[in-house]
């Protein structure tokens, strides 16, 4: 496909920013990028400790309460396998919480709801698969976040209620397609 619309664009007259074939290529290479990062993250870290709803939760307070003694539990958090989780509703919200964790899969989440809501987190999650993902009510609202996340494809989000209220976001998103959504007050 990216081959096609570079095919596609040679051609073109218009500019990168006036051009639907280049934005729609450009949408299509970060998704490209992620799938690598994506990759690059499954070969630099063994899976440690596999979760979902029923232990997970409770995992990552030990991790912010009791970091080492979880770390010697479970493996660095980065490393966890989340892909059996699909609630991280309100899992760092008002923490003190910055760690890496741009390697989880989180393909199966549905609900982000106030994840990082009043968090300082600020880590590179471009490579995140939140196809599944449904809610984002209150996902970033009040935190430093800031990382360039316009590759997601958030077209099954139907709230994006407050996502970036009063947060430090200031990304393009205009690629995304939020033709599903059906909230996205402020």
């Amino acid at each position: 496909e990216i081959l096609r619309l570079i095919g596609t664009y040679t051609n073109s007259t218009l500019g990168w920013d006036e051009d639907p074939v280049a934005k729609d290529l450009v949408v299509h290479l970060y998704r490209y990028l992620g799938e690598v990062k994506r990759e690059m993250c499954s070969l630099s870290c063994e899976r440690t400790a596999i979760f979902d709803n029923s232990n997970f939760r409770s995992a990552v307070m030990g991790y912010l309460y009791e970091t080492e003694t979880t770390i010697q539990e479970f493996g660095p958090i980065n490393c966890w396998d989340v892909s059996g989780v699909t609630d991280m509703a309100g899992l760092f919200a008002r923490e003190r919480f910055n760690e890496d964790i741009g390697c989880w899969d989180t393909s199966n989440v549905v609900t982000m709801k106030s994840m990082f809501h009043g968090v300082n987190f600020n880590q590179d999650i471009t490579a995140w698969d939140v196809s599944s993902v449904t809610d984002f009510t209150d996902t970033f609202r009040a935190s430093l976040f800031n990382q360039d996340i316009r590759s997601w494809d958030v077209s099954n989000v139907t709230s994006f209620y407050r996502t970036f209220l009063s947060s430090k976001f200031n990304h393009d998103l205009t690629q995304w397609d939020v033709s599903f959504s059906v909230d996205m007050r402020q």
